[in-house]
């Protein structure tokens, strides 16, 4: 069902391009929720926390808060179903005029950088060609690999419609950090 359910999401967002409902809410208090709510739904594995928000982020920012929410879930459920053990890092920074010009954006604007990362989760060369298109894999008998493309094909289509970007960096077999940009929606 939790497959199903997944595919189900991500053809909508195929079919539908999702519209964004800009509105302010508070950042801080949904990082925190949407960390418990996951300490809970896997508190059989062993897994520590870590939480970081640049200070000069604002509690209230403007954008899509169920969107958001729902890109971040998704980022999170493809690193704990793929981990028993160890720390997921959420962070929240603002990125500098610099670091806009290296992704080609329009530095007028205010962006949130969010990553999500993991030292647990390990990915090869393969794992990477793949990562963001279900419809490349041709091993059909891995289906961690299949739902992890769903859900991260979703992901892609709603940051999308946000007007951001997400990319993943990683130390083959070390590191994986995914990486998701999204303009603040009041700027």
């Amino acid at each position: 069902m939790y497959f199903i359910t997944k595919f189900l999401e991500l053809s909508q967002t195929e079919y539908e391009v999702p519209v964004s409902n800009c509105k302010k809410f508070d950042i801080v208090n949904g990082l925190n929720a949407l960390i418990k709510f996951n300490e809970q739904l896997y508190k059989h594995k062993d897994v520590r926390w870590a939480l970081s928000i640049d200070s000069n982020i604002k509690n209230t920012i403007s954008s899509d808060e169920e969107m958001i929410k729902t890109v971040l879930q998704n980022v999170i459920e493809v690193i704990l179903k793929s981990i028993d053990m160890g720390e997921v890092s959420l962070n929240l920074i603002l990125p500098d005029e610099e670091f806009l010009r290296a992704k080609d954006l329009d530095t007028k604007k205010s962006y949130l950088h969010f990553t999500i990362s993991s030292s647990s989760l390990l990915l090869t060369e393969n794992d990477l060609e793949s990562m963001f298109d279900p419809y490349k894999i041709v091993d059909t008998t891995n289906r961690k690999n299949i739902l992890r493309a769903i859900m991260l094909a979703n992901v892609k289509n709603l940051v999308k419609a946000l007007d951001g970007q997400i990319w993943v960096e990683t130390q083959i077999l070390k590191n994986t950090c995914f990486n998701i940009l999204i303009p603040n929606c009041e700027t």
